[in-house]
């Protein structure tokens, strides 16, 4: 049986040349097997999350199913900042400390040189720093974590100046739009399955799947569209958390739960 919605993500580099024909394959599939098909690049950034990750997403509804048109959520301000999902340690954090790998600090005083002559303060604004790549290919983000995939986030392989070290597990669930408390909750039940399963899961582990995950924030948006596009939800009964046009009511479902609801089944 078809699921009445289909929804995936992939790079967006799907869309172009030379793997357009396997972009075009998938959505032909998916029209022959009986979904209205809709697809768009989407940037994290742009749905309320400090980070820079641009991805292709692929909205499929089943053609019995459809209630109405499916439109993707339109972009909205941040909703949290790059600073404000730090977890500060006033005790351990110190503002522009270097790595000790010469490699990793001569890229992060390329990123602050960079930053700089751009009339950006490493001292006051997070200028974070993707320590994993190799010079040809160096990239920081202001303000904004650059793009998250799974080899920089098994090796937390970003460099955050305002705090003088490396991103740690927690802000990254963050930075992909996962509440703390839910984060918190996940290394729970992570820590309790090792104590059951007897084996080991390791950050570097959780890290990689973080990096392969879709962002949180964008994925509940699209569904807060999909779901009444597709019968399956009233648009008036559920909440935009992350627009702040939108205010949330009691009686409405709102992305904490959305979110909750997503990572179970995940």
């Amino acid at each position: 049986m078809l699921c009445y919605n289909h929804l995936e993500e992939n790079v967006r580099g799907m869309t172009i040349r030379p793997h357009r024909g396997i972009f075009k394959t998938i959505i032909k599939m998916l029209k022959d097997i009986g979904y209205n098909v809709s697809w768009s690049i989407l940037r994290t950034q742009d749905h309320g999350m400090s980070h820079s990750r641009a991805r292709l997403y692929i909205v499929g509804i089943r053609n019995d199913s459809q209630r109405h048109e499916f439109v993707w959520p339109k972009p909205v301000p941040l909703k949290r900042t790059a600073k404000q999902l730090l977890l500060r340690d006033p005790q351990a954090d110190r503002r522009l400390r270097l790595p000790l790998s010469p490699k990793h600090k001569a890229l992060v005083k390329n990123a602050y040189r960079t930053a700089m002559a751009n009339g950006h303060d490493p001292r006051r604004a997070a200028i974070i720093t993707d320590i994993g790549c190799s010079p040809r290919f160096a990239c920081h983000g202001v303000g904004q974590m650059p793009c998250m995939t799974a080899t920089r986030c098994q090796q937390m392989g970003f460099w955050i100046s305002v705090v003088g070290r490396k991103v740690n597990l927690l802000e990254l669930f963050q930075f992909q739009g996962i509440d703390h408390d839910v984060a918190e909750d996940i290394m729970e039940t992570i820590t309790a399955s090792q104590r059951q399963l007897k084996k080991i899961i390791t950050d570097a582990k959780v890290g990689h799947m973080l990096g392969n995950t879709m962002s949180l924030n964008v994925i509940e948006r699209v569904l807060l569209k999909a779901l009444p596009a597709a019968g399956l939800a009233l648009a008036k009964n559920l909440v935009d958390r992350w627009d702040p046009c939108v205010t949330a009511t009691s009686s409405g479902l709102d992305g904490v739960s959305l979110q909750l609801i997503l990572l179970r089944q995940s």
